[in-house]
């Protein structure tokens, strides 16, 4: 059986999934949102066999514009998967749990992130979207 799990690094100017879906960073803030969740559920689309979806769960430390954007998009994201793909599992991980399983340590650095996907995935130059979304959809694939 085929499985899908896609770490999402949800930010409001990129949404990493295999490659980054990015939007156009001088579209209004829900505009951007609204590109990204719809060019994610079309690339999930067509698979037919089991998908989880994980995203980082937002955290009441970060201030309040990143709190804000982030709980919109992964409302967009939660809505469009539940209307559209219900069976589609989706599981939300905070930022500490994610990077302690590529790092070992709940309190790395983006840059440690980063170091850890160069070195354990052989990506040359992941930026820290692309660097978080592996963290995060690791959480899906090791228990």
């Amino acid at each position: 059986m085929n499985n899908l799990v896609a770490g999402i690094d949800p930010s409001t100017k990129e949404v990493v999934y295999r490659d980054a879906i990015t939007a156009n960073p001088d579209d209004a803030m829900f505009l951007r949102i609204r590109n990204l969740t719809l060019s994610l559920y079309r690339r999930f689309d067509m698979f037919c066999g089991v998908c989880t979806v994980i995203m980082e769960k937002p955290a009441s430390k970060l201030n309040f514009k990143t709190l804000y954007a982030l709980s919109v998009l992964n409302g967009a994201i939660l809505t469009v998967f539940l209307i559209k793909r219900p069976e589609i599992t989706i599981r939300f991980v905070a930022a500490s749990t994610a990077k302690k399983r590529i790092t070992g340590s709940g309190r790395a650095t983006k840059e440690d992130v980063i170091k850890a996907v160069k070195e354990r995935f052989g990506i040359v130059e992941p930026n820290n979207n692309i660097a978080d979304a592996i963290a995060i959809g690791l959480c899906g694939v090791i228990e």
